[in-house]
């Protein structure tokens, strides 16, 4: 989850940059990634710590239709639909959520929600 203060992935486009743009980001640069339910391994990420959505997403995230709370565009940049930075529960505000079924851009940047939406879950990476 990136609110573009605390926590981000990139600051331009598919971290045209390098892995410097990323702020206390969660996908290590070079790690491979693997679903902890069943050891599907879900993508390993490239120098900047992302992915390349056309050829490095063999499995979707939870292997479910899940939503989850990303607050990312389909780019790796930040989403403004993070909920008020993650503070708010209400209507009046949105949040961008990924697909755990998804293989392609979905995975990150399904669509928004209200933010007193209960649905959405979140993802846990571990290092």
């Amino acid at each position: 989850m990136v609110d573009e203060i605390n926590r981000r992935a990139c600051a331009t486009a598919f971290c045209a940059g390098g892995a410097s743009e990323g702020i206390d980001w969660v996908f290590k640069p070079g790690r491979t990634y693997i679903r902890a339910t069943d050891g599907v391994t879900i993508f390993t990420a490239d120098g900047s710590g992302i992915f390349d959505f056309q050829t490095n997403l063999p499995a979707g995230f939870t292997g479910a239709n899940t939503p989850y709370l990303t607050g990312l565009l389909v780019d790796w940049t930040s989403s403004s639909d993070n909920c008020n930075s993650w503070l708010s529960g209400t209507a009046l505000f949105e949040g961008a959520f990924g697909n755990g079924l998804s293989i392609d851009i979905g995975a990150v940047s399904f669509a928004t929600t209200g933010c007193n939406t209960n649905l959405r879950k979140l993802l846990c990476v571990e290092q």
